[in-house]
């Protein structure tokens, strides 16, 4: 896939590194280095977003592809954006979006808050966020937009809030304010999260004393992290070891989200 959308089908060159079960995709030839950036960021299951690809791919026709001529961009007073994007309603938001897009260089804090709307619900607020990022050039959304996104869950929460919450949820179900049977609708805070803390905090879950703890992980396993074959050898330790027929059949199911290839 990664050859064809390089170059067509007149590829016969097998870019598939057997020691790391890896394609060596940015060694693949390719005119334009920050193409094959964008096919990998569409590969890969932490920025496999939409709103991004949409930025980045906007981006790289914007500044390879367009005359520009040239831009007369505008003074931004960075703290009134702020306060703008932190606190305005929905109107206020998008102005300062159109604003914040004819500045050349964008603030640090002012680029973090855009990527939060990038990530949010509203579909109006998250088209002019995309727009602001498209403004970047392509290596400064590589460089400077993907890390922000990371370090982000799909709510904007911070990879620290996200081990704060899922703590806290714990907590919940020790207390019964959170029953077995609702453990599932309450995880929304682990959406798209792929922080290795997490993952290796929701491994020790998985083998815990607690049922309700076991049958969290199992669950939560699936929602946080792209599955691959080298999970499956923990699933199915996990699996043999289990009697409870909850959680077990949890386990199975987070099985079954492996891809076969």
């Amino acid at each position: 896939m990664y050859k064809l959308l390089l170059h067509g089908q007149q590829v016969d060159l097998d870019m598939y590194d057997w020691k790391t079960d890896n394609i060596r995709l940015l060694d693949l030839p390719c005119d334009l280095p920050e193409y094959a950036q964008l096919i990998q960021m569409c590969f890969d299951p932490s920025t496999a977003s939409a709103p991004l690809v949409a930025a980045l791919s906007r981006s790289i026709s914007i500044h390879h592809f367009t005359e520009r001529g040239h831009i007369c961009w505008s003074n931004v007073v960075v703290n009134e954006q702020l306060v703008a994007l932190e606190q305005g309603n929905l109107d206020s938001k998008i102005d300062s979006l159109l604003t914040i897009g004819l500045s050349e260089f964008k603030d640090d804090r002012i680029l973090q808050l855009v990527v939060t709307l990038l990530h949010g619900s509203d579909v109006m607020v998250q088209r002019h966020a995309m727009a602001v990022v498209a403004t970047l050039p392509p290596q400064e959304i590589y460089t400077r937009v993907l890390k922000l996104w990371k370090s982000q869950d799909v709510r904007g929460l911070d990879v620290k809030d996200v081990h704060e919450q899922l703590e806290l949820f714990l907590k919940a179900l020790d207390n019964g304010s959170v029953i077995a049977e609702h453990i599932d609708k309450n995880m929304g805070f682990l959406e798209g999260t792929y922080d290795e803390g997490v993952f290796k905090r929701l491994l020790e879950l998985l083998h815990a004393p607690s049922m309700l703890y076991r049958k969290t992980a199992a669950q939560a396993l699936r929602k946080s992290f792209q599955w691959n074959q080298k999970l499956v050898p923990v699933l199915t330790k996990a699996l043999e070891k289990e009697r409870h027929p909850t959680v077990r059949m949890e386990i199975v199911t987070s099985l079954s989200y492996v891809d076969p290839q």
